[in-house]
């Protein structure tokens, strides 16, 4: 069971001091605006969709740096490629969500950051439009999540805090803890041990507000008992010589 626990702390100890690493970078700066001048430019392409584009062609595609404007009142202000946004730039959604910073194939891809229509922010890595990689969230409530995501929800190692003064630290799995972990309550409790869909399960010790302590097996965060004896390897007998 000690190992078991020690294990998981050391790879979350890693992870602490990778990510406090990686959150010294910093956040991608928004382009100027105008951008190169394109904002004061009149439309010199209107594309099939009835979107307005102004910026720099080549053979009437969008090649370079301008700015699309769309029907629906989204706009991405940087740098085109074939036609897609592709490079650095900004694009404003018609909800007011903005992101800044790498795109490819039209999509924020690389590094960068999102601003939600509710002030919550994300700061990290992208893949094909959404989080994925390292990356910080805090939201409005005061909530903060610092390290890995995959396919826009958190997945592997991570530190969270809550609002309520909460912290757990540990693996995550499609955005609910899962695996190995701490869990650090705002009462002064704190569980270290296995996850499963966000809670205690498995082996784990509680070590509650009082100094009690239970290690042992969890169920769906309630505390079953301590685990089975394991058995002791039988000896065998040599046979007796004829």
């Amino acid at each position: 069971m000690k190992r078991i626990v020690c294990a998981g702390l050391l790879c979350i100890c890693w992870f602490l001091a990778d990510a406090s690493a990686k959150s010294r970078k910093k956040e991608p700066e928004k382009p100027a605006e105008p951008i190169w001048g394109a904002e004061s430019l009149k439309p010199v392409l209107v594309m099939g969709d009835g979107a307005e584009y102004a910026g720099e062609l080549v053979n009437e595609i969008p090649n370079g740096r301008g700015v699309l404007s769309y029907t629906n009142s989204s706009k991405y202000a940087g740098q085109f490629n074939e036609g897609n946004p592709h490079g650095w730039g900004s694009f404003t959604y018609s909800d007011g969500s903005c992101y800044k910073g790498e795109f490819s194939g039209g999509l924020p891809n690389g590094y960068g950051s999102m601003t939600f229509r509710d002030g919550s922010k994300y700061v990290g890595e992208f893949s094909g439009g959404r989080p994925h990689g390292k990356g910080v969230f805090a939201g409005k409530d005061g909530s903060r999540y610092v390290g890995h995501w995959s396919g826009g929800v958190h997945n592997g190692l991570g530190r969270q805090a809550f609002p309520d003064g909460s912290r757990y630290v540990g693996e995550f799995k499609n955005g609910a803890r899962e695996g190995t972990g701490v869990l650090s309550y705002a009462n002064g409790a704190k569980y270290e041990g296995s996850f499963i869909a966000g809670l205690p399960d498995g082996l784990g010790k509680l070590t509650t507000s009082s100094g009690s302590r239970h290690i042992g097996v969890f169920a769906k965060g309630a505390y079953v008992g301590r685990p089975p004896p394991t058995p002791k390897p039988v000896k065998s007998v040599p046979a007796p010589s004829k």
